[in-house]
């Protein structure tokens, strides 16, 4: 616990399970006081509470210092996603201040003004979204479809969550990606988050029905 005269100092806590885990400590001042990245299984929710809870007492710290939880709520698979949903959902019961957005909002919240955001959404297609002042649009197709639909509007840029083989398929170059913006820029991105207060719901690549439709 860290006090200040009289007043408890509160920390916030940033979690990301919807393609590789990531989680982190932020002060009051929204800088990383600690940051974990790792492209272990995102699946497993104990080994995620394990780790924050690590990550708290290496600072001498405990649940009881944390007043605000931010997560990435997508986009990505029904299993990444319902990990971290699952976790804003207790947290919130806990009664701390609960938050959530999408990978596709980083660059919005850091005041981009237009640019495209493309993601592998498996089963051999890919989530877009694309933004400017007048407008947005978001679109699930195969590979093939999008790189006959991607347009390259002057000053627009290409964003994606981390490097990947999915900008050498989209022949796309020079890609910003939202997690080293995230690590870069928490000033900026997390006291964004705050005034809008964002609580957005799950996004998953595609409807539940079609998600888990049989093969056969």
């Amino acid at each position: 616990m860290i006090l200040r005269g009289f007043f408890k100092i509160m920390h916030s806590l940033f979690v990301d399970t919807t393609n590789q885990l990531t989680f982190g400590l932020l002060t009051e001042k929204w800088g990383w006081r600690d940051y974990f990245h790792s492209p272990e299984l995102r699946t497993s929710a104990v080994k995620i509470h394990a780790l924050i809870f690590e990550m708290l007492r290496k600072h001498g710290l405990s649940m009881s210092d944390i007043g605000k939880v931010f997560f990435l709520n997508g986009p990505g698979s029904y299993t990444g996603v319902r990990v971290s949903e699952g976790m804003a959902q207790v947290f919130k019961w806990l009664s701390l201040e609960t938050y959530s957005f999408y990978h596709q909002d980083i660059p919005i919240l850091l005041n981009y003004e237009k640019g495209s955001f493309y993601v592998n959404a498996f089963k051999g297609e890919v989530f877009s979204f694309e933004w400017s002042k007048e407008s947005k649009k978001s679109n699930l197709c195969a590979i093939s479809n999008l790189k006959e639909d991607i347009n390259s509007s002057e000053g627009a840029l290409n964003f994606f969550i981390e490097p990947s083989e999915l900008e050498k398929e989209l022949s796309l170059k020079d890609g910003l990606y939202t997690t080293k913006l995230l690590k870069e820029k928490p000033e900026v991105l997390f006291p964004s988050v705050l005034e809008k207060e964002l609580r957005k719901p799950p996004f998953y690549f595609r409807p539940l029905e079609k998600e888990f439709k049989p093969s056969y």
